[in-house]
């Protein structure tokens, strides 16, 4: 049997949409832009119900700035980089009964 890996940030979803433009009202480019983390080459699950995709993530202090298509954010500058080849990337999940004692 497979061992599947998921990659969670505990992160609230509120953080990506805010963080996914910067400046005075521009939104950034792709690849533009330098990040604390990029994971690259994930199967994004985004817990909206969506399918799935391949894309990359980028991360800036403790936001999601950019979900975006594999790819995207290979030439971006990042402190530091992970390859999520084979894994699940699950930005912003939340388990909801990881603090259901009653």
């Amino acid at each position: 049997m497979r061992k599947l890996v998921v990659l969670t940030f505990m992160i609230s979803l509120g953080a990506c949409s805010s963080a996914t433009t910067s400046g005075a009202g521009r939104t950034p480019a792709p690849g533009d832009g330098s990040y604390d983390l990029v994971i690259s080459n994930g199967r994004i699950v985004d817990g909206t119900g969506a399918a799935w995709f391949w894309g990359d993530v980028a991360i800036t202090g403790d936001h999601i700035a950019k979900i975006v298509p594999r790819g995207m954010l290979a030439r971006a500058s990042a402190k530091r980089r992970i390859d999520a080849a084979g894994l699940i990337v699950a930005p912003g999940f939340i388990d909801i009964q990881a603090q259901s004692y009653g």
